[in-house]
C-alpha cells in the first residue's frame, strides 16, 4: 500500500479551483465585451444569461432567458469563437442553452 502525500492533493485541487474561478470572469467578462460589440449597449439591460465553465471538460455553457436571443447567439458562434480566441481564452466546446 502507497500512501500519498496529502500536501499535493490540496495544491491541484486549490489551482483548479483558482484556474476555474478565474477564467470564468475572463469568459463573462470577454462576453459582455461581445455582447456591445455586437448588438449594443442596451442588450445588457435587455437581455438576462448565465455562464457556466467547466474546467474538466473545457466547456462554456450560455444560458439565457430568450430563446430568440439564443438562436440569434446560434446563428453568431462562430464570430464569438474568434472573439474569443482573439482575447486568448480558448474554449474546446460553447454550449447555448
Amino acid at each position: 500500500m502507497v500512501f500519498r502525500s496529502i500536501t499535493n492533493t490540496v495544491y491541484r485541487k486549490k489551482k483548479a479551483l483558482e484556474k476555474k474561478g478565474g477564467k470564468q470572469v475572463d469568459l463573462e467578462k470577454y462576453f459582455r465585451q461581445f455582447l456591445v460589440y455586437e448588438y449594443g449597449d442596451f442588450i445588457l439591460e435587455k437581455i438576462k444569461y448565465t455562464i457556466f465553465y467547466d474546467p474538466k471538460e473545457d466547456r462554456l455553457t450560455l444560458q439565457t432567458n430568450s430563446k430568440i436571443f439564443a438562436n440569434d447567439l446560434l446563428l453568431k458562434i462562430n464570430k464569438f469563437s474568434e472573439f474569443l480566441n482573439k482575447s486568448l481564452a480558448r474554449v474546446s466546446q460553447i454550449v447555448i442553452k
